[in-house]
């Protein structure tokens, strides 16, 4: 998740990617069937043997992988990042802040 902050250190921006997607109606909770809308996208993906078992590496991997990095947001995905890892979904959530 990239974020900007303020001269405050207060969460100023988080972006956020939207994208026109089929969804089952009844995994949104609103009736059966299914049809098109706008969701929150996530990039997202398994470890490879090059992530070398690092959740930043995989999260620059997958970025790249599935968005292209038009805005060239990867090269801030380095280091010592924040994340945290969800057991029950076994995924982790890397947060990387990014120069306003």
């Amino acid at each position: 998740i990239f974020y900007t902050l303020d001269r405050a250190k207060q969460l100023c921006k988080l972006l956020l990617a939207v994208e026109e997607r089929r969804v089952s109606f009844r995994e949104l909770g609103v009736g059966s069937g299914s049809g098109q809308k706008r969701v929150l996208l996530f990039p997202q993906g398994k470890r490879e043997p090059e992530d070398e078992g690092d959740f930043v590496a995989t999260a620059r991997r997958e970025f790249i992988e599935e968005t292209g990095d038009p805005s060239n947001l990867a090269r801030h995905l380095k280091g010592d990042l924040d994340r945290t890892w969800y057991v029950a979904a076994k995924m982790a959530v890397v947060f990387c802040e990014v120069p306003s």
